[in-house]
């Protein structure tokens, strides 16, 4: 070999050499960063995941609404679940003049998060315990106050991932004429989204008081009239 070969030979093993060198740079960096990301990209995975659920409990809502405040048929909502658990709880309760009535709710809970049904009304809890109100219940405030009730009957739960169903079938309607004895009828909520109520009734003109021990609202409604329309839902999870 000729000492231009050499020197060709040479070079030509040292640029393979630089280039293997970069490569695994480039390897080596991509790899910190991905594991750097991972984590980031997983949170942001959950974090789509739980805001679907939350535009999915719109639709659900929508056939919640129909079963309950129209008497519709039975309504089944599909939805997919990646993780947390979907369940039928029985821990809330609203009380007319004296008078109470379970509500119950249809609660998607997510890593401390939570979407929830309830009564009409679409409510999303967060860790710190602030409440978003995504859907408006029905509440009509006036001389003649209307209050429907929409009871979920059921205590089914189901957690994992998959895709599973929502079935709600109407149970009962009655209506309950309330005749105050002055011109002020007592609204009591107790929830666990109770500052979602607290809000929403504020902004319908009721005069709220909150009891933060006791995860309730306390309004007063001034009116000469309240009907109250409870429509029980029978509510399946599949």
């Amino acid at each position: 070999m000729n000492m231009k070969n050499l020197i060709r030979s040479e070079k030509a093993a040292s640029e393979a050499l630089s280039f293997l060198m970069m490569l695994g740079i480039l390897l080596a960096s991509g790899a910190g960063i991905f594991i750097a990301g991972k984590p980031l990209i997983e949170s942001s995975q959950r974090s789509i995941h739980f805001l679907e659920m939350d535009q999915s409990f719109m639709l659900l809502a929508q056939n919640l609404d129909k079963v309950g405040y129209d008497r519709g048929p039975v309504r089944v909502t599909e939805l997919k679940e990646k993780g947390g658990t979907i369940s039928v709880v029985q821990s809330s309760m609203m009380t007319v003049d004296g008078i109470p009535f379970s509500m119950g709710s249809l609660e998607y809970t997510y890593e401390n998060k939570t979407v929830a049904y309830e009564n009409g009304g679409i409510w999303t809890k967060y860790p710190n315990g602030a409440v978003i109100v995504t859907g408006k219940p029905r509440i009509t405030i006036g001389n003649v106050t209307t209050i429907p009730v929409i009871e979920l009957m059921g205590d089914d739960s189901i957690g994992g991932e998959g895709l599973f169903r929502v079935s709600a079938k109407s149970y009962s309607s009655t209506i309950f004429p309330i005749l105050p004895s002055g011109s002020t009828v007592r609204l009591s909520i107790k929830s666990n989204y109770y500052s979602g109520w607290a809000d929403y009734l504020s902004e319908e003109g009721a005069v709220i008081s909150i009891d933060d021990a006791n995860q309730t609202v306390n309004a007063n409604i001034t009116a000469n009239t309240v009907n109250v329309y409870r429509n029980q839902v029978l509510v399946n999870i599949l």
